[in-house]
């Protein structure tokens, strides 16, 4: 949903989760905010870089699931999620 969401938006948007209207995870970010991602620094995430743009937003209700936020591949276990085996052939 998120991924039409800002396919729809044509890359333009700032597209992010949100349960019951509150923001949460993921978030998809355009283009036009690359370098202030890339000046990001610790974990401080995007919540103050998106809050402090005026890039146009679509917000995309996908219930508790925005509420996990996933930092680790064991934050991601716990939460249920797995990671697909992709093998490489050369």
């Amino acid at each position: 949903m998120l991924i039409e969401a800002f396919r729809k938006s044509g890359g333009a948007h700032v597209v992010r989760a949100v349960a019951n209207g509150s923001p949460g995870n993921p978030v998809i970010l355009p283009r036009l905010l690359l370098d202030a991602i890339q000046g990001l620094e610790g974990d401080v995430g995007a919540r103050r870089l998106i809050d402090g743009h005026d890039v146009p937003r679509v917000e995309v209700e996908i219930g508790e699931a925005a509420l996990i936020d996933v930092d680790t591949v064991e934050e991601l276990h716990a939460a249920g999620g797995v990671l697909p085996i992709w093998t490489v052939c050369i």
